[in-house]
C-alpha cells in the first residue's frame, strides 16, 4: 500500500457533510436551549411564604363542607349506632 502523498480525491472526507454539520448545529442549539432553561430553574425563587389570612380564605369552603358533613353524620348517630 502506498503511504506517500495523497491526492485530494484519495483523502477521506474528514470535514463531514453539510447534512452532518446541520444536524450537529441543531443538537448544539437544543443543548444550549436546554441549558438556558435549566439555569432559569436553578435561579428560581423556591421560598414558600405562608400567609395565615390568605390560607384561611383558601381553605374556608373546604373546612365548612367538612364541618357540615361531620354534623350530619353526628345527627344520624345514636350511641354509636348509625340510623338507616
Amino acid at each position: 500500500m502506498d503511504k506517500g502523498n495523497k491526492r485530494p480525491g484519495q483523502l477521506p472526507n474528514v470535514g463531514g457533510s453539510s447534512e452532518g454539520n446541520n444536524l450537529l448545529q441543531k443538537l448544539l442549539e437544543a443543548t444550549l436551549e436546554q441549558t438556558k432553561v435549566l439555569l432559569q430553574l436553578l435561579s428560581k425563587d423556591t421560598d414558600i411564604i405562608l400567609d395565615g389570612p390568605s390560607i384561611a380564605k383558601g381553605i374556608h369552603r373546604e373546612v365548612s363542607k367538612y364541618q357540615t358533613q361531620d354534623r350530619r353524620i353526628s345527627k344520624r348517630t345514636i350511641k354509636g349506632k348509625v340510623r338507616k
